[in-house]
């Protein structure tokens, strides 16, 4: 049973938005459940929260505590009737609730939700998408341990009796053959006729990282696997550091990495490099934002790939048909 928490949209509908009070302070309560079966609650401002720009709806999140916030990042798009994007907030709820409220305060401007020739409301009602993407706990993905941490990672730091060595980008990097002949077997073949190695392909500080965990580094920060996440990931799968590969992927996952601009990139490098959670991940998200995705330009590398895109197209063609067989059960 997969283990990827998938990010999950849920669309409000405000009926009537026209008629609904909009004296600052007065608002419109709507509540969902998502696919994983949390309720939420989207709190709607026709005129404005206080502190709101006159003029201006709100927003806010409601259903969960504030401890619990902590857990999501938000994305709040309101859509016309074309179902195009007319205005998007971004909110991470690990964030302050100062910074929170300033965001929610000023959405979009009433008037222009009203403009009839802004197409914005749908017979009447204001559509507001909201997807949600859950930040996982390292111990909600699997996290394979290194037997070598504890024991020989000074040995890395300090180069002491050092036998190999690699030149990394003009930078020398000092090593132990047989650390690597237990940990880096693939690496170690290297030095089979030679004490040198010269790697012009790998930065030399994600090559450090890399060689870290060969030394049984097992706590590298989340902050440097997202930062060099795709690099990492291709170093691990160049020499075979499964164990390595498997940590960035989840930390990827868990960090909620895949936005819009970059789900396409992502989807074409978890292919390629064998990554199943992360693609599985950005597959979820594609489908949820296709829309949107496939308008951009981003998505011109994806349609370079016939075999990906008709991947993408089963995909969605299995949701459809799930929700279909959903609807048909109601009824």
């Amino acid at each position: 049973m997969s283990k990827v928490v998938k990010p999950a949209l849920l669309i409000f509908k405000f009926q009537c938005f026209g008629g609904l009070n909009s004296s600052p302070g007065k608002n419109v309560s709507y509540s969902l459940t998502d696919c994983h079966g949390r309720g939420w609650e989207l709190n709607l401002y026709p005129g404005g929260g206080f502190g709101s720009i006159p003029g201006n709806i709100a927003l806010s999140i409601g259903g969960v505590s504030t401890l619990q916030l902590k857990k999501y990042t938000f994305t709040l798009a309101i859509r016309n009737s074309s179902g195009d994007v007319v205005c998007e907030l971004e909110l991470d709820g690990s964030s302050s609730k100062e910074i929170l409220l300033e965001k929610c305060r000023n959405v979009m401007d009433r008037s222009q939700i009203l403009d009839k020739e802004e197409n914005i409301l749908i017979n009447g009602a204001l559509h507001v998408d909201m997807l949600v993407q859950t930040k996982s706990q390292k111990t909600d993905l699997p996290q394979p341990s290194n037997p070598l941490a504890s024991k020989i990672l000074a040995l890395c730091e300090t180069g002491t009796d050092s036998d190999i060595s690699f030149t990394v980008q003009n930078e020398v990097i000092n090593a132990h053959h047989f650390i690597l002949k237990l940990n880096a077997p693939v690496l170690a073949e290297f030095f089979q006729n030679s004490t040198t190695l010269t790697i012009n392909d790998t930065p030399a500080d994600v090559f450090r990282v890399a060689l870290s965990y060969v030394y049984g580094n097992c706590e590298i920060e989340d902050a440097t696997m997202v930062n060099f996440g795709t690099d990492l990931i291709t170093v691990a799968d160049k020499y075979e550091l499964l164990e390595l590969k498997e940590t960035v992927e989840n930390a990827l996952v868990r960090n909620c990495v895949v936005s819009k601009s970059n789900v396409s990139e992502y989807i074409l490098f978890a292919t390629s490099k064998n990554c199943p959670m992360l693609k599985e991940y950005a597959v979820s998200f594609f489908m949820l934002n296709a829309q949107d995705v496939l308008k951009s330009d981003s998505s011109l590398q994806l349609r370079e790939s016939a075999e990906i895109l008709t991947e993408l197209m089963i995909a969605m063609g299995n949701k459809f048909n799930q929700v279909a067989i959903k609807d048909s059960k109601k009824s």
